[in-house]
């Protein structure tokens, strides 16, 4: 085999499987991050909002957020149902400020921040500490009998290959670093080869 880029090492497999992990196939560990029932804050906004509300610019005022009735021994999502179909997920209930029958001025647009905290990074755009989910709901028309917004936010972590804890972009624990030298072949075999380029070589990978 013969590298075409000039750098890098070639690891390569005999059985046809991808010498890198692209993704969690099985088994996977999922964290919850946020759960159903997590605090929230909500605002029915009467004009235009910093967009700082989104996170990024921490520390963010959200201390006059209230605009909903909260119900208690309910799921914890935010909305409202002129039935009774999705009371029983609603926490935080906007309809006085949402549905045109009880607010003349009700508005479509709802904004919810979760604030949750993180012992270890479980990807790029969250972080050790204190961490916002900012959502930004929007219902159909403000005569709409109904409106929800409930959320679960979870990470998962690769746990297969072995159960060795391999992530995307890992070099599978099956893979081969090549030599250079003849690879001897007793049966047809279906080999599959890549280049790895100025990344880390994770343990016992070769």
């Amino acid at each position: 085999m013969t590298n075409p880029n000039g750098a890098g090492k070639i690891y390569y497999t005999l059985d046809g499987s991808d010498p890198r992990v692209f993704s969690a196939s099985e088994p996977v560990e999922v964290f919850t991050l946020v759960d159903e029932s997590m605090s929230k804050r909500v605002l029915v906004p009467t004009g235009p909002l910093d967009e700082a509300w989104k996170g990024g610019a921490e520390p963010f005022d959200d201390s006059y957020w209230n605009d909903s009735t909260f119900v208690s021994d309910k799921a914890g999502g935010v909305g409202y149902d002129e039935n009774p179909n999705f009371k029983q997920y609603i926490t935080y209930d906007v309809e006085d400020w949402m549905n045109i029958d009880t607010n003349v001025n009700a508005n479509t647009t709802c904004y919810i921040r979760i604030t949750f905290n993180l012992t270890e990074a479980h990807i790029n755009k969250l972080k050790v500490g204190r961490n916002i989910l900012a959502i930004h709901g929007l219902n159909s028309s403000t005569t709409s009998s109904d409106f929800l917004i409930s959320v679960v936010l979870e990470a998962a972590k690769d746990i297969g290959s072995g159960g060795n804890g391999q992530e995307a972009g890992d070099i599978s624990t099956g893979a081969i670093q090549y030599n250079g030298w003849p690879i001897t072949l007793n049966e047809t075999t279906r080999i599959k080869a890549r280049v790895l380029v100025a990344m880390p070589i994770v343990p016992g990978a070769d």
